[in-house]
């Protein structure tokens, strides 16, 4: 079996229609991309891994902004411990009053992803715990699990979200 060409460079592109960001990888090949969800129908979990540590060793010194900063911010709440103190625990704040419009779910590189009605998308991966209160917990699986197609990883995580929920 081939190995899979890691990410070499990412480069942030500007055209007419908006900012990019082009990921090149060592074997020559490219993909510009301007959301995270837009990538995660082609990476898989080893890409989304490769793509948080590249960011993390090449952009820790710099000031980001535009896209670069969103999928940065992505990234970091998906990976990232969120514990007490953490600066992003005030991003879980207010789950109350969030109104889920979809939850979908990206298998191939394990990754869930909830839309909210006010335009917020948080990236979540599916083996990770997160700081969801009961209520939101029920009310993704009330709306229920968009997928591509049955299997046992979406089963595992509705039964990995009812854990939660039984142990609140």
């Amino acid at each position: 079996m081939e190995k899979k060409s890691v990410i070499a460079r990412l480069n942030k592109v500007s055209s007419p229609d908006g900012d990019y960001l082009v990921i090149y990888r060592a074997n020559g090949n490219f993909r510009a991309f301007n959301y995270l969800m837009e990538v995660l129908h082609i990476f898989d979990r080893q890409d989304l891994f490769h793509l948080y540590d590249f960011m993390r060793e090449q952009y820790s010194e710099v000031t980001l902004d535009g896209f670069a900063l969103i999928l940065w911010g992505d990234l970091k709440i998906m990976m990232e411990s969120l514990t007490e103190g953490n600066e992003q625990s005030d991003f879980w704040s207010g789950q109350q009053d969030w109104k889920i419009v979809t939850w979908r779910l990206y298998e191939s590189c394990g990754v869930c992803i909830l839309e909210f009605e006010d335009g917020i998308v948080i990236h979540m991966l599916v083996e990770r715990r997160y700081p969801l209160s009961k209520d939101l917990l029920q009310r993704m699986l009330d709306l229920g699990l968009e997928v591509e197609r049955e299997s046992s990883v979406a089963l595992d995580l509705i039964r990995f979200i009812k854990q939660q929920i039984d142990e609140e």
